[in-house]
């Protein structure tokens, strides 16, 4: 049950065809998505995607 992770994909643009998979050294598993999205970027010391504060916005708004 739930996502679990242990690389994260860069892509050049929304496509998930093209791009570079790096190792993060750890694990990241949940049941929440953008959290494990969140915690991979913060991890790997990227910046967060702006698609995760729309995303976030959409929750606050239909929950």
């Amino acid at each position: 049950r739930g996502g679990g992770c242990d690389r994260q994909f860069l892509s050049p643009d929304w496509k998930p065809d093209k791009g570079q998979s790096i190792a993060l050294g750890q694990i990241f598993q949940g049941d929440d998505l953008i959290a494990l999205d969140r915690e991979a970027c913060r991890v790997a010391q990227l910046p967060m995607p702006s698609y995760l504060a729309q995303i976030e916005q959409l929750r606050q708004h239909y929950s």
